[in-house]
């Protein structure tokens, strides 16, 4: 029981280490799964079914957006893109389709802006804030395309 105790306190991920010697107590071992398709296959399907769906969706993804005007890490709003959606959908629609194409998300796109937002009680104790985190317009446009 010592050991295991001394295990758990040296190791730098705590609950992974309790895990893995709750594991070895019951004698639980990783039972192999066989993939019954290709993973390769799968991912084709995936990315034709999102690239079928996504010019006429740039519209209605933009269009769901509420008015905010909170900008993004990168000064960009609800309401801007709102208004510009006509100059810049076919660039946009490039931009996505290169993203869903590649399946990789650029790391520019998940920078968020952290904003404390009042709750209730006295306005000094940092306990009466809640955080929201402001995601970037873009990566908000990007899934919402890839979910329909």
């Amino acid at each position: 029981m010592k050991a295991n105790e001394e295990c758990i306190l040296n190791y730098k991920k705590k609950c992974k280490a309790a895990w893995n010697i709750v594991k070895s107590e019951i004698n639980m071992e990783k039972e192999e799964i066989s993939n019954p398709i290709n993973c390769n296959i799968l991912n084709k399907h995936f990315i034709n079914s999102i690239n079928a769906h996504v010019p006429k969706n740039i519209n209605n993804s933009v269009n769901k957006l509420n008015n905010s005007r909170t900008e993004d890490y990168y000064g960009l709003s609800n309401f801007v893109i709102k208004a510009i959606i006509k100059e810049i959908r076919t660039p946009l629609l490039y931009l996505v389709n290169k993203i869903l194409d590649d399946g990789i998300s650029p790391d520019c796109l998940k920078i968020t802006v952290t904003l404390p937002i009042y709750k209730n009680g006295d306005r000094e104790i940092p306990y009466n804030y809640r955080r929201i985190s402001v995601v970037p317009i873009l990566a908000k446009i990007i899934e919402s395309c890839s979910h329909t």
